[in-house]
């Protein structure tokens, strides 16, 4: 995976528009919904950048294949942010949304972003409800199948509600197909950083930093359904408050095809990992990363951490930081 290339703006909004204006930089619209309601396949559309848009959001946009509609933040010093609920509807497809802030804690402790449409990316985005909502990304649901969601370079934190419910998660797959999850930094949720339950197919969990989540990665099934043929691979998965950092349950079938190779795991508070059956994991690290400052949010490590390899970003040049030494897994 690889974050998407977003062009120039073509229509803007603005606290200070209207939204009976025609959306250019001179006459923007005023609503966050309006500016996505006017965008067609291969357009770009740019919140004011600093501004907040206190409101609910329903993107039904569809773009095509190689020009993809785009929600983004205009040119300027500061992120926009959405302050409400964000749904991605099923008829939704071909959608960027890039470099906002996605803030959930007036979503009346409803998930967002919720999204079920097809071939739908969310990159550069710093996404939360500060503890007031619960799940943050909702992928797919009890009636639509979600296909092709890319989560890329984004920060995905302070999810769900405390104290934890074993319910609210940073990214909760429900329904999903072929679910790109890569280059994130995942922490600091309720519950699960990453949860892929009960019917997360072809998931590929790639260069993330899942940290300081209640729990860090679960494959898992209901009486019906198991997960199956996820990877998880080259992320930092580490520091878990109140479970494993990966771990799997099986209500009913049990999963195939899951793999866990590669990864730096450390510091669950039960454990690395929990049980052995449907999947298999191997070429894991077990050692301590040395994070620079995790309770800032800060996950930079040196070339000399034993996590080096893993994870988003590339090391920085060794220090004196103090690291535990790698065991195989």
């Amino acid at each position: 995976a690889e974050a998407p290339v977003v062009g120039a703006c073509d229509r803007f909004a603005s606290a200070a528009g209207a939204d009976g204006a025609a959306g250019t930089e001179r006459a923007p619209v005023r609503t966050a919904q309006r500016l996505v309601s006017m965008l067609r396949p291969g357009q770009v559309g740019c919140l004011a950048a600093g501004e907040v848009f206190s409101e609910t959001i329903r993107i039904d946009r569809a773009g095509t294949p190689g020009r993809p509609v785009v929600l983004t933040t205009a040119p300027g010093a500061e992120r926009a942010t959405i302050r409400g609920r964000l749904v991605v509807t099923d008829t939704a497809h071909d959608l960027v949304i890039d470099g906002l802030v996605l803030d959930g804690s007036t979503a009346g402790q409803l998930t967002s972003p919720y999204v079920y449409g097809q071939r739908i990316t969310f990159s550069d985005n710093d996404v939360s409800n500060d503890h007031a909502g619960r799940s943050c990304f909702l992928i797919g649901s009890n009636v639509h199948v979600a296909q092709d969601i890319t989560l890329y370079g984004n920060r995905i934190h302070d999810c769900g509600r405390l104290p934890a419910t074993n319910l609210d998660h940073g990214v909760y797959a429900l329904a999903s197909r072929d679910l790109v999850i890569s280059h994130n930094y995942i922490y600091d949720n309720a519950d699960w950083g990453v949860h892929l339950f009960p019917d997360a197919r072809g998931t590929v969990v790639d260069r993330n930093v899942i940290d300081g989540n209640g729990s860090g990665l679960i494959f898992a099934g209901d009486q019906d359904t198991a997960s199956s043929g996820n990877s998880a691979t080259n992320n930092n998965i580490t520091g878990s408050l109140i479970k494993h950092d990966v771990e799997v349950f099986w209500e009913g079938p049990v999963g195939t095809g899951n793999v866990v190779n590669n990864n730096c795991v450390h510091g669950g508070r039960q454990g690395s990992f929990s049980g052995a059956d449907g999947y298999e994991r191997f070429d894991n690290v077990r050692a301590d990363p040395g994070y620079a400052d995790p309770e800032s949010g800060d996950y930079t490590l040196t070339e000399d951490s034993p996590c080096a390899a893993f994870g988003p970003q590339p090391a920085l040049p060794a220090d004196d930081t103090a690291t535990t030494g790698p065991a195989a897994d």
